[in-house]
């Protein structure tokens, strides 16, 4: 999922679709007179911003799952660190807050990092209990 949303958010980039940030007078600021939703202000390229995010989260991700971790341990993570991410590319967004001051977006990604974390914590409290049983993946009979 992170390596998809990566690719996603150059196609984003590269058709200026609107999901840009606000005005910003820093050094690699854009502007998308072009886009599908045109703007000529220089405003941060949000969209580069989640793409190397999600970049850098799989391979932190694929790195992790080459360890062989519990079943659900890489998935609760991309839920922590990909809620992690849209939260702060929301900052820079142009989206208005209206959900106890934040946007959309950063609400979803609030319930996506409690929703992982709760997977983390069930995953751990199973592993350190001898009395559970483990979950296993068995390919084929």
């Amino acid at each position: 999922m992170a390596i998809g949303l990566a690719i996603g958010r150059i196609g984003c980039q590269l058709s200026g679709d609107g999901d840009y940030g606000v005005p910003t007078s820093l050094p690699w600021c854009m502007s998308y007179p072009e886009g599908v939703v045109p703007t000529t202000e220089c405003v941060h390229p949000a969209p580069i911003y989640e793409m190397l995010a999600c970049f850098a989260l799989f391979v932190y991700l694929w790195r992790r799952q080459a360890a062989q971790p519990p079943v659900g341990d890489v998935f609760a993570r991309y839920l922590i660190a990909s809620g992690v991410i849209r939260f702060l590319i929301e900052a820079v967004r142009r989206n208005p807050a209206w959900f106890l001051g934040m946007t959309t977006a950063q609400a979803i990604s609030v319930g996506l990092v409690v929703l992982g974390a709760t997977m983390l914590s069930q995953l751990r409290s199973t592993d350190s209990d001898p009395s559970q049983p483990k979950a296993r993946i068995e390919v084929g009979s």
